[in-house]
């Protein structure tokens, strides 16, 4: 967005399509890492929607709101997608004023554009939101955007192979909770941010509604869940007592349990760190809600265990589900 000439371009024809590419008003956003952990830019490649006869697929979209990697169990957080709850409400888009210089001749030189902002509103949502996305502003990140038809938004990369997400102005992101007032507003979560000063919307490139198999509008972030020994139980080489709650939502001392996850090879993640091993469970048992038992097998005392919920594979995008704590066992 600072970036207003290219070298050797002279003058640009002026002409526009009968079928425009305009993005309507911002409902979502889907922040992403700009790079992965293996330093390898973040994007959406072409290749994906070429090998899906020119869209892209919801599993593409479920695997990377759920594990980062497509076809991939195992999770990698800086590729990971981390898109907004609900839609925004009372959009507002704006720019900061052009830089310019004004000579003593009078002559005005343009030196930089105006940067893009963004200002949104989540409506009655969870309080705890606001800190965990001004948590992201630490991390070099972006956005895709999703706009009111279900379009996605990225930068187009130079070979047109890649879309990546638009960088963010690192400080400038902000959150925060407004509360209710009674008998005129609801509560709310703001969101503000500015868009990096080096963007070139020159590059700016949609992948249309029509082009992705999912609603964008209904994808749903990972809910945090939180794993904790059951109180009044002993780890065992042989049982496991554990308690699976929202880690973010109920009331004090009344947690969400988190329910029905009793598959041993999909829904838990068992990793023995003492002899670098998988640990399979024999069976799991929910006894009352969000409380499990684990039968497992080749554990010895002393081995120190890490435990981890895991979202669930081949779902759908739109299919809310959760992602845990690693909780560490020392098994006695």
């Amino acid at each position: 967005m600072a970036q207003f000439c290219q070298c050797g371009s002279g003058l640009n024809n002026l002409g526009v399509s009968s079928c425009p590419s305009v993005m309507k008003t911002i409902k979502k956003h889907i922040f992403v890492s700009l790079y992965d952990e293996d330093g390898v830019r973040n994007s959406i490649p072409l290749s994906v929607l070429e090998a899906n006869g020119g869209k892209l697929p919801d599993s593409y979209v479920n695997d990377k709101i759920k594990f980062g990697e497509t076809g991939s169990s195992d999770i990698f957080p800086l590729k990971k997608w981390y898109p907004t709850p609900n839609v925004y409400e009372n959009v507002e888009t704006s720019r900061t004023d052009t830089t310019t210089e004004e000579l003593q001749s009078g002559t005005i030189i343009r030196i930089q554009n105006g940067v893009s902002t963004f200002k949104g509103e989540l409506l009655q949502v969870d309080e705890s939101l606001a800190s965990r996305i001004l948590s992201n502003g630490c991390a070099d990140f972006g956005v895709f955007e999703i706009d009111k038809d279900g379009s996605i938004r990225g930068e187009v990369s130079a070979d047109g192979s890649e879309l990546y997400p638009i960088k963010i102005n690192k400080g400038s992101l902000d959150s925060y909770s407004v509360g209710e007032s009674e008998g005129t507003s609801v509560q709310r979560v703001m969101v503000t941010f500015q868009y990096d000063g080096t963007v070139n919307e020159i590059n700016l490139l949609k992948i249309d509604a029509s082009q992705i198999e999912t609603n964008m509008l209904q994808i749903a972030s990972l809910i945090d869940g939180e794993i904790v020994a059951t109180k009044g139980q002993t780890q065992s080489e042989t049982t496991l007592y554990l308690n699976y709650f929202v880690k973010y939502g109920g009331s004090f001392g009344s947690p969400i349990a988190i329910q029905g996850k009793t598959d041993p090879s999909s829904d838990w993640s068992i990793f023995n760190k003492t002899q670098s091993a998988i640990v399979t469970a024999a069976s799991i048992v929910e006894d009352v809600k969000g409380q499990y038992v684990f039968t497992v097998t080749g554990v010895s005392s002393a081995d120190v265990l890490e435990v981890q919920g895991l979202p669930e594979e081949g779902s759908s995008a739109s299919d809310q589900d959760f992602e845990s704590n690693v909780y560490s066992i020392t098994i006695p």
